[in-house]
């Protein structure tokens, strides 16, 4: 570059470094003020639950960018008497997965939910995605346990499985598969589980 050209573009990089700094810093104090307004909530929950909820909404609407706001207004909405359906907490969770969709923890609380409103087939969609968040989390797996019926058992069999995969000396897990097994009526593979487990144990 010419000498002309280059102090421009040094110019324009300095502008952009500092466009940058003013919204970082904003930024900044924006989620400064929301967390304050979130401990407030907290605070205040107790004696005024109402109130509680207006504020933790008041800091979603001003920063919808953070997760755990959402978290702790479905949490206000559960514990309340203020006649909030499981449909509505399920709501406020399902915005919290869109905003921090690879979050196995809200994936699993919105499953929970969507369990007490009766949403079974999300539920168990929930639960699948939480493990592909966390595949090698056992106590993510581990959850399978809640999904009703015989349309989920095949989740709740895989499950068993994953979690014999991630860890095949835990007794707990070999032997739910085994009555899995049992109560499927297959004795055969329900004898074979047993023994490879304890061919396992050290």
């Amino acid at each position: 570059f010419d000498p002309e050209t280059l102090r421009n573009i040094q110019q324009m990089v300095t502008d952009l470094l500092e466009i940058e700094r003013q919204v970082t810093y904003s930024e900044g104090l924006q989620v400064v003020r929301t967390h304050q307004k979130r401990a407030a909530a907290i605070g205040c929950h107790a004696d005024a639950p109402y109130w509680a909820v207006k504020l933790m909404r008041e800091a979603i609407q001003e920063f919808p960018q953070l997760p755990i706001l959402y978290q702790t207004l479905s949490d206000f909405l559960s514990q309340t008497a203020l006649g909030h359906t499981p449909s509505e907490v399920s709501s406020v969770m399902e915005t919290a997965a869109a905003v921090d969709p690879a979050n196995p923890h809200i994936l699993l609380r919105l499953m929970d939910w969507r369990l007490r409103s009766g949403a079974e087939r999300d539920a168990c969609r929930d639960l699948e995605r939480a493990c592909l968040a966390a595949p090698r989390r056992r106590d993510i797996w581990a959850r399978h346990a809640p999904l009703p019926g015989d349309f989920h058992r095949p989740m709740r069999v895989y499950s068993l499985q994953r979690m014999f995969f991630l860890d095949p000396f835990e007794r707990a897990t070999a032997h739910t598969i085994a009555e899995n097994y049992r109560h499927a009526g297959n004795h055969t593979a329900q004898t074979a589980r047993l023994r490879f487990t304890d061919a396992l144990a050290p």
